[in-house]
């Protein structure tokens, strides 16, 4: 017996067969002018760490292998999550900052279940409460003491100094609040430092101020 929501593949369909061409195709090409490792100019902007996120998490999550159709973009996303000075300061650290956004792929599941998947609003509602009583709730307790334990001594997630998992997570935490619970940060102080600290970044304010106009 198929259980599948007609309304949930209905969605995918279109995700895979619409919208990731469409998008897929436009990056693709931007990557090729670009001529470099960067979306825009000779450094990293936010849109260079949200895209390659973006991307590589519907390649893992959704449909793996989506992106062997786009080798520049595939490529681009490889290369980002590797610019030295946002990798870590060695392989360690490198291999801490992917462990970091696995556990916050896995959060953002959980979000995805209730935010967009479920479609019976009890239900909604129901997926809805456990994550803002319990889910969300435990893994900031995690991230936040893991900051404590941080012998850097500073509100990094990795080391001394901000990684492109600082960058990924704290997205991905606004996106979350602002739809589950805004004042959700607002007991985890180091984790909300972090949060901070990102978006005051010259590179990031100015892509994200630029979006909200």
């Amino acid at each position: 017996m198929d259980c599948r929501s007609p309304k949930k593949e209905e969605l995918k369909n279109i995700l895979l067969n619409v919208q990731v061409p469409f998008y897929y195709s436009k990056f693709e090409k931007i990557v090729e002018a670009s001529k470099g490792d960067y979306l825009l100019g000779t450094n990293y902007t936010w849109a260079d760490l949200h895209i390659a996120h973006t991307v590589s998490f519907i390649d893992k999550t959704v449909k793996p292998g989506l992106l062997d159709d786009y080798p520049k973009l595939k490529k681009f996303s490889e290369t980002v999550f590797n610019i030295p000075k946002l990798s870590g300061a060695d392989e360690w650290e490198s291999a801490q900052c992917d462990e970091l956004v696995d556990a916050i792929s896995d959060l953002v599941d959980e979000f995805v279940k209730f935010a967009i998947k479920e479609q019976d609003p009890v239900k909604k509602e129901e997926l809805k409460k456990t994550f803002v009583t319990s889910t969300f709730p435990t893994f900031l307790m995690r991230i936040n003491k893991r900051q404590m334990e941080n012998s850097s001594g500073t509100c990094w997630l990795v080391g001394k100094t901000m990684t492109w998992a600082d960058i990924v997570i704290a997205e991905m935490l606004r996106q979350i609040s602002e739809a589950a619970d805004p004042a959700s940060l607002n007991g985890y102080p180091h984790v909300r430092k972090m949060f901070d600290n990102v978006f005051a970044q010259p590179n990031i304010k100015q892509y994200v101020d630029a979006m909200k106009k």
